[in-house]
């Protein structure tokens, strides 16, 4: 039996039985279309990857072109310079939701 097992047991009380049980699809979400757009010059310029890592927009954008696998890189930078301004920067969510938004 699957760790999901109980859950899915309990789901029965609410939708039929072949619902609850069925294979699980993975959803293809098209992630480069969330995280290209803020992943731009205003979010990494005198930012937590750039003062603590050296890694300013230049080395951000060029390591994003030599990369394989694009969409995992832009959500890891995106991700680590968003939790760097706040935890580390002490920047206000609003201040950092300003610099994510389009």
């Amino acid at each position: 039996k699957t760790p999901k097992w109980i859950l899915k047991e309990l789901a029965t009380r609410y939708v039929p039985r072949e619902i609850a049980f069925q294979k699980n699809v993975p959803l293809d979400v098209p992630l480069a279309e969330y995280f290209e757009p803020p992943f731009k010059q205003s979010l990494f310029e005198d930012g937590f990857l750039a003062s603590f890592l050296g890694l300013d927009w230049n080395a951000a954008r060029a390591l994003v072109k030599k990369a394989r696998e694009r969409r995992p890189l832009l959500f890891q930078l995106v991700h680590i310079e968003t939790w760097g301004r706040l935890f580390f920067l002490q920047q206000s969510a609003e201040e950092v939701q300003g610099l994510l938004s389009l």
